[in-house]
């Protein structure tokens, strides 16, 4: 049994679609959405990021378009731009509180 356990998939794992099916039958998915600059930023200050480490912008930016259906079809879209991780994860917390069982 998993209850109360946060999963946090690579930005890929949506692609696929035994992934979604999980992810949607076995809990609830949040997609961290961040404006493209700023992920193109991050993405460029680590190395360990296989499909974004040393890539163009344009070529990030191709990929996201080819992901973002996906991600805006998970079951919240939260938009994490200005906010400290503190503050998402306690308004992610006091979002989903009355969801979870």
């Amino acid at each position: 049994c998993l209850d109360g356990v946060v999963l946090a998939t690579g930005g890929g794992a949506v692609v696929s679609e035994r992934n979604r099916k999980n992810f949607h039958e076995k809990g609830i998915s949040i997609y961290l959405q961040l404006n493209l600059d700023e992920c193109v930023r991050r993405i460029a200050q680590t190395a360990s990021r296989p499909l974004g480490s040393g890539k163009p912008q344009e070529e990030l930016e191709a990929l996201f378009a080819s992901r973002r259906a996906f991600y805006e079809a998970c079951d919240i879209c939260y938009i994490t731009d200005g906010k400290t991780p503190q503050q998402c994860a306690q308004e992610l917390s006091d979002l989903l509180r009355p969801l979870i069982k």
